[in-house]
């Protein structure tokens, strides 16, 4: 149970950098059902990136898209560097859709990166890809991928991929996170995570 007047910010059913002070669990759920979701698209076709936004939209939830163009794009989002410092402007995202073959940094690049930083990887990622190659697909889960799926060849067929993501995701639980992304640490003592070393709180800048 979160304590009552604890400042904390879940980016997955967060809104754009604001702190929520909750008094009980009924309040926290309003406040939960109102807050935006961050939502990173990366896709080097900007067509695909409209079509997603576009699908998001209909949803009924409020969604912010933040859509970017490459691998390496989203790693400088993810660790806030140049103009992604500004966390009001750009927020943690509570979970990623990215493509997996893009010019300046691939899906993979994104997924490695996370794995990397572990103290980050607490929201969940998911590859759209035109490709099935079964190579390609055992990477993305080996480096930590929360599910892949196949592009739709048609927007109608998107917005129904889009609605069945967000039908799984939109109860599910993830770690709650500062605003630079980091895992509010917790206590394991006397649980089963308390055998398990903390990870850092660092980037390890892709090599």
């Amino acid at each position: 149970m979160i304590p009552s007047h604890r400042a904390v910010f879940t980016p997955w059913r967060g809104q754009r950098f604001k702190f929520s002070f909750w008094g009980s669990a009924t309040d926290r759920q309003d406040v939960l059902k109102s807050e935006i979701r961050t939502l990173l698209v990366v896709d080097d076709d900007e067509d695909h990136r409209t079509f997603l936004k576009r699908a998001f939209k209909k949803l009924d939830v409020e969604y912010e898209v933040q859509a970017l163009s490459s691998g390496d794009e989203a790693v400088a989002y993810l660790c806030g560097h140049g103009k992604f410092k500004d966390r009001d402007q750009y927020p943690f995202p509570g979970y990623i859709i990215s493509d997996l073959n893009m010019r300046d940094g691939d899906g993979l690049s994104i997924l490695e990166f996370l794995k990397r930083n572990p103290a980050l990887s607490v929201i969940p990622i998911v590859i759209f890809s035109s490709s099935d190659d079964q190579d390609d697909i055992r990477h993305a889960y080996l480096l930590g991928a929360s599910s892949y799926f196949l592009k739709p060849s048609s927007q109608p067929a998107l917005e129904n991929l889009v609605e069945r993501i967000h039908g799984y995701w939109k109860d599910g639980l993830v770690p709650q996170v500062d605003i630079e992304g980091f895992a509010i640490e917790t206590s394991s003592k006397g649980k089963a995570g308390e055998r398990f070393t903390k990870p850092k709180r660092r980037t390890k800048e892709p090599s």
